[in-house]
């Protein structure tokens, strides 16, 4: 039987350290963050992910604001943050580029991107601009930092290639994990024999229960940012993984819900509160994740 991952640990002592530090803060300037969301269209993941949001700011003290935009919205409609669906002529690139990199919390730019792919974020002091790290793709490291999972040469799996997970998270390992990486997709035709050879899976696919138990290698991590629904079904949540065949065989797990969306969260408001202390020319925080197989371990405990 799999041992659990659950984010809710790293990311409650995450939560905790913004708020005492804006607590202090306040009391010594006015320092008032805030967190800005727009949202294109309604899907029930974003909602819910927006609503995790929500709570996540109130208790670390940090103000969100939420602007909804119609589907139909078009580019020149939009000014800044990535839409979350649109039926409309939008170029997400486009409008993420019109973003100020200090304050894309999201790390979703060109100019945070570019940097993650080079793995250029070691001299986060010297970078032009603040460096956010995408916070799902750095929730996931965290998590596997905690288990103990991370070595030199490490075989890993990424199955999807999307933005937000994939192929943020395939840049993390190859250049903070020093894994020999791999990545699968919609169109791979040996996902069974990938996942079989993995001692490290991430799926971000973003389909129901694409990955079967059965092909898990006896003692994998796995890590599931699958958020998905299954029509006709009593189970309103599930991940990427077939998650009860999956953990009898895995070493460690995430469930879905409650394994890596908690930290993910909660890394964002950390990625706003560095933002807010840009803005008010305070100094910042490092980067959660370095190059070279260096994580800044404050928050994680190994666990083997």
């Amino acid at each position: 039987m799999g041992r659990l991952i659950l984010g809710i640990r790293v990311a409650n002592q995450i939560i905790k350290d913004i708020k005492e530090e804006i607590d202090r803060l306040k009391k010594s300037i006015h320092f008032s963050p805030v967190l800005a969301v727009l949202q294109v269209g309604h899907k029930e993941d974003s909602d819910s992910y927006l609503r995790a949001q929500t709570r996540t700011a109130q208790r670390c003290g940090i103000e969100i604001k939420t602007f909804y935009l119609h589907s139909n919205v078009t580019f020149e409609d939009v000014s800044e943050q990535l839409p979350v669906i649109s039926n409309g002529d939008l170029s997400a690139d486009d409008i993420l580029n019109l973003v100020d990199p200090n304050k894309d919390v999201d790390g979703l730019s060109i100019d945070q991107t570019a940097r993650l792919s080079n793995g250029d974020f070691r001299h986060w002091e010297q970078c032009p601009f603040l460096i956010h790290i995408p916070c799902a793709a750095a929730a996931c490291l965290l998590l596997l930092q905690e288990t103990n999972s991370l070595h030199p040469g490490v075989r890993s799996l990424v199955v999807g290639r999307g933005k937000l997970i994939g192929i943020p998270i395939s840049n993390l390992l190859l250049w903070s994990a020093n894994a020999t990486n791999t990545i699968c997709h919609h169109n791979s035709l040996t996902l069974a024999e990938e996942v079989q050879r993995a001692d490290v899976l991430v799926s971000g696919a973003g389909q129901a229960n694409v990955i079967k138990g059965e092909w898990i290698r006896p003692g994998a991590t796995i890590i599931d940012c699958g958020i998905n629904t299954l029509p006709n079904s009593e189970i309103e949540i599930c991940g990427d993984v077939e998650y009860e065949q999956a953990v009898d065989r895995a070493g460690w797990i995430t469930p879905v819900p409650g394994g890596v969306g908690p930290l993910t969260v909660a890394l964002l408001m950390r990625n706003t509160l560095n933002a807010a202390k840009k803005s008010y020319g305070i100094p910042t925080h490092p980067p959660l994740v370095q190059p070279t197989g260096v994580l800044l371990s404050k928050y994680t405990t190994s666990r083997s």
